[in-house]
């Protein structure tokens, strides 16, 4: 089996269930839903999408040179192998006016005299697993007058997708779970770049179910060999060899 194939199924669906969060704003008391688009996120991409939901919803402020100010975001810790969540608090109007911040027109909300308040971001569990996180709201304590920086509990799992299952029609063999499984590779480059597999050589057979085919289908499944891939690129080639069933043979030997 011969395999030419882009990487362009991405780690964030709606089929994973990790592809939407809510950021509570404090000054307004309202809950805000982002969802991101299907596609193949890293971590800042991820905080990008935040930071422009941000600004499309009026959840930031400019500072005294026009650039613009974010109260939640998520980066990489690469010294501790993991995300880290940071929440800054919004000031108030006497603090905001110290360090000339200014509301944006699109703000739908107006800064406290009196208190200076710490937005949250709530996510399910299939969300948090990207960054290392159980499902839940960050930072659990609310209201918040303070910064916070959170560092993931557990080891992001950002890359959803690190092998490839072929299932096919024409297959069943009491070997495998699922039981239609053709071929399985692992996923060992980036995101756009191309996957190669050369069989030449090293072709493993499987077992045709008996039956009349008038075509072959793939199904090409992550590693749970169940989640369908949505292939956004569909310029590939697939080649399938096929080959006459050897009967097994037996060997007998005799005595003079």
């Amino acid at each position: 089996m011969s395999i030419s194939i882009y990487h362009s199924f991405g780690n964030v669906s709606q089929t994973y269930g990790n592809n939407s969060l809510s950021i509570y704003w404090p000054n307004n008391s309202t809950y805000y839903t982002m969802t991101l688009a299907d596609g193949g996120y890293t971590v800042p991409d991820i905080n990008y999408a935040i930071q422009q939901f941000c600004v499309v919803n009026g959840l930031y402020m400019m500072d005294s040179t026009g650039k613009n100010v974010y109260f939640v975001e998520c980066v990489t810790n690469s010294n501790r192998y993991a995300v880290q969540l940071n929440f800054y608090t919004i000031p108030t109007t006497s603090q905001a006016s110290s360090l000339g911040y200014t509301l944006p027109s699109s703000a739908s909300w107006s800064l406290s005299a009196s208190s200076s308040l710490t937005p949250t971001i709530t996510f399910s569990s299939a969300f948090g697993k990207l960054f290392g996180f159980g499902g839940g709201t960050y930072p659990a304590a609310s209201p918040l007058t303070s910064n916070v920086q959170l560092v993931s509990p557990m080891t992001p799992d950002i890359a959803t997708v690190n092998s490839l299952i072929f299932r096919s029609n024409i297959i069943q063999t009491q070997y495998n779970i699922p039981n239609d499984v053709l071929y399985s590779i692992p996923l060992s480059v980036s995101y756009g770049s191309m996957i190669t597999v050369n069989g030449n050589g090293v072709n493993q057979f499987v077992e045709v179910a008996n039956n009349r085919y008038d075509q072959v289908e793939l199904l090409i499944c992550d590693q749970t060999g169940i989640n369908t891939l949505n292939v956004m690129d569909t310029d590939c080639v697939i080649v399938l060899s096929l080959r006459k069933k050897q009967m097994a043979t037996t060997a007998v030997a005799g005595h003079r």
